[in-house]
């Protein structure tokens, strides 16, 4: 019996010729870029992921000049079509020297304004000493819109502060669920930065309901403003708890 074999001159240089093909076609294949904004002044710069963050712009904010507590650079505003800038956003501030008077520029950090809890909220950022600048990528969605280089503050709470936060949790409005409280501190006369990562028992009842309401408390104490604030969700079905979590 004769043994066929078959003759492989031909079809070796088909597949690798397939392979290689299919190998340049891969890694060649075009990778949709990231869109860039800058603010006019050339300080900000927002790259967005591609494909998302419609209706961004960057916006000089002249008529927002303080007095702050943390903030020393100029604010931008940020908005978007969508009301969040979405996860992948990467944000970067030229930061300039004569905004730091006699403060350190190695504490440079970005803050965000939380519009629903009246605060600024200083944000995991990285400043670069070479290249002056502050950056963020945004892991979640923000719905931040004004944003600001500011320095970062040692704000420790004081046992009275925590008895001011007992006292709002312990008046809860009419038909009060979930909560999510947090503290702010503001140099007297100046604007409020927050101080503790907010705090809900009930996330589950606060997240899933659009109804709420804001009630606050303050003092003085050691030439700075303290608010107690807790934002309380409206629906009697959730099942009031008030017990402090700080």
């Amino acid at each position: 019996m004769k043994t066929l074999r078959r003759n492989t001159s031909v079809l070796f240089p088909f597949v690798l010729g397939v392979v290689l093909v299919g190998t340049w076609f891969v890694l060649s294949y075009p990778v949709p870029d990231e869109r860039m904004i800058r603010s006019d002044d050339g300080v900000v710069s927002v790259a967005l992921p591609a494909g998302m963050g419609d209706g961004v712009s960057v916006l000089l904010r002249e008529d927002i000049t303080g007095p702050f507590t943390a903030v020393v650079g100029p604010v931008y505003e940020i908005p978007s079509d969508a009301g969040v800038l979405p996860v992948g956003t990467a944000l970067a501030f030229d930061v300039r020297p004569e905004w730091f008077e006699n403060q350190s520029d190695a504490l440079a950090t970005l803050y965000g304004y939380d519009a629903a809890r009246g605060a600024w909220e200083a944000m995991q950022s990285v400043f670069d000493p070479a290249l002056r600048q502050v950056t963020l990528v945004l892991t979640a969605p923000s719905s931040h819109e004004l944003w600001a280089v500011g320095v970062r503050q040692e704000m420790p709470l004081a046992q009275g502060d925590y008895a001011l936060m007992e006292d709002v949790l312990n008046h809860p409005p009419v038909g009060a669920g979930g909560y999510e409280g947090f503290f702010a501190i503001a140099t007297v006369g100046r604007d409020f930065v927050l101080v503790s990562t907010p705090s809900s028992p009930r996330t589950d009842c606060f997240d899933a309901r659009g109804v709420n309401t804001l009630t606050t408390r303050e003092w003085v104490r050691d030439g700075v403003t303290v608010r107690a604030g807790v934002r309380w969700t409206l629906d009697g079905d959730c099942g009031f708890v008030s017990v402090p979590t700080f």
